[in-house]
C-alpha cells in the first residue's frame, strides 16, 4: 500500500513583504511560536529582509520556498526564517556571496543558538573552506550540525589565537576529510560525552 505524504505549504504568497507580514501577524497572535532559542530577539530582525536589494530578496524567497517544502511544523519554518534575518542583521551575513545550500546550513545550525552564541561562533562556522568540507562529508543535516559544533568546540577548547587560525583550519579540515564518516561521528559523540561529564563535575 502506497501512503501519500502531503507537505503542507504555509507560505504561498508571492511577495516577500506579504510573507513578512504573515509571520508578524502569526507571532503577535502567539509568541509561543518563537519562544525558544532566543526567538523573540531573532524575530525583531525580520524587517531587515525587506531592506535587502532585489537580488538578495530573491535569494531570501528561494530560501523560504525551500523551507516551506520541508516536512516540519509551521513554527519550525518561522524559526528558520527569523534565524536567517538575524544572521543578516546581527551577523552581517552577505547572502549574495553564498549559495542556497550554505545559507540553509547556517540557518539550520544557528536556529537552536541564542543571538549571543551566533555572534561568537559565526565567523568560524561560516568560514568557506570549513563549511564546504562539512557539506561534502554528509547530506544529513543533523550530522552536519554536529560536525560544525565539533569544529567550534575544538577551536574553543584549544584556545586558538588569530596567529594560529590558519593552521587550525587546515588541521580540522584534513581531519574531517580523512576520517571515515562513522568514525568521525563516533569521535564527536565521545567528545560530547566528555564535555557533559566535565560540566557535571563543575
Amino acid at each position: 500500500m502506497n501512503v501519500k505524504v502531503k507537505i503542507e505549504h504555509n507560505f504561498e504568497k508571492e511577495e516577500l513583504k506579504e510573507i513578512v507580514n504573515q509571520i508578524n501577524q502569526e507571532v503577535e497572535k502567539d509568541f509561543k511560536l518563537i519562544e525558544s532559542n532566543d526567538g523573540i530577539n531573532k524575530w525583531n530582525c525580520l524587517p531587515i529582509l525587506l531592506m535587502e536589494d532585489e537580488e538578495e530578496q530573491k535569494k531570501i524567497l528561494d530560501f523560504i520556498r525551500y523551507v516551506d517544502d520541508l516536512m516540519i511544523s509551521y513554527s519550525n519554518k518561522i524559526e528558520y526564517i527569523v534565524t536567517l534575518a538575524c544572521l543578516i542583521e546581527n551577523g552581517k551575513l552577505n547572502i549574495k556571496e553564498l549559495d542556497d545550500g550554505i545559507i540553509f546550513m547556517l540557518a539550520s545550525y544557528f536556529k537552536t543558538k541564542t543571538v549571543k552564541e551566533m555572534l561568537k561562533e559565526l565567523t568560524l562556522i561560516s568560514e568557506k573552506d570549513i563549511i564546504n568540507t562539512v557539506r561534502l562529508k554528509t547530506l544529513e543535516m543533523d550530522s552536519r550540525n554536529k560536525i560544525l559544533q565539533y569544529v567550534y568546540d575544538q577551536f574553543k577548547a584549544k584556545k586558538i589565537t588569530k596567529a594560529y587560525q590558519g593552521e587550525f583550519f587546515e588541521n580540522i579540515i584534513n581531519e574531517i576529510k580523512e576520517t571515515d564518516y562513522y568514525d568521525l561521528m563516533k569521535k564527536i559523540e565521545e567528545s560530547e560525552s566528555g564535555e557533559t561529564e566535565e560540566d557535571e563535575e563543575e
